[in-house]
């Protein structure tokens, strides 16, 4: 049975990322042009304003952080693209199971159960699996920068969500990436 398999370019996310900055930037512009007609100390300045410019900035800065990561990564590797393919579903229950193991406690004499699942141990046993193909710099993908980490775990996330879980939603970053 044939599963799906993805190649995911850095360079292209960093593409859309810098589009995004752009238009952020441009967004700021207009509010700064708007506000000139305001004192910065009057009151009259509305609140929709002022929380549209910090929502913009705060999305500035984290947009500067993720070009900025990834003009790194990018300059670090020979290649920028990952292969990563859907799980089956024997693997994903291999996943559980280790995360299972790794995240519990389990006493059969008292019978009870302790522990909370660790998140990462369930992204690492996914992202191991799921990536076919990566830069040959890149030993272990849980040692890349977590900006890189991120995206990556977005796209294999996204290909390997199924069921009742994956309503098609999409978050505000695989949006900007798509």
């Amino acid at each position: 049975m044939n599963r799906k398999k993805l190649t995911i370019d850095a360079q292209d996310a960093q593409g859309r990322f810098k589009s995004r900055l752009e238009e952020v930037n441009g967004e700021r512009q207009e509010i700064l042009e708007e506000f000139k007609q305001y004192n910065s100390d009057d009151e009259d300045v509305p609140d929709e304003m002022r929380d549209d410019w910090e929502a913009l900035e705060a999305e500035r800065v984290q947009l500067e952080r993720k070009v900025e990561r990834f003009d790194d990564f990018i300059s670090e590797v020979s290649s920028t693209e990952f292969v990563i393919s859907e799980l089956t579903f024997g693997q994903m229950q291999a996943v559980k199971d280790i995360v299972s193991q790794e995240s519990f406690d389990v006493d059969v004499q008292k019978q009870s159960v302790e522990g909370t699942p660790l998140e990462g141990v369930y992204r690492e046993a996914i992202l191991t699996r799921s990536i076919q193909e990566k830069p040959e710099e890149v030993d272990n993908v849980m040692d890349l920068p977590d900006v890189i980490g991120e995206w990556l775990w977005g796209k294999v996330d996204a290909l390997n969500t199924s069921g009742d879980e994956d309503m098609g939603n999409m978050s505000l970053e695989e949006a900007l990436e798509s």
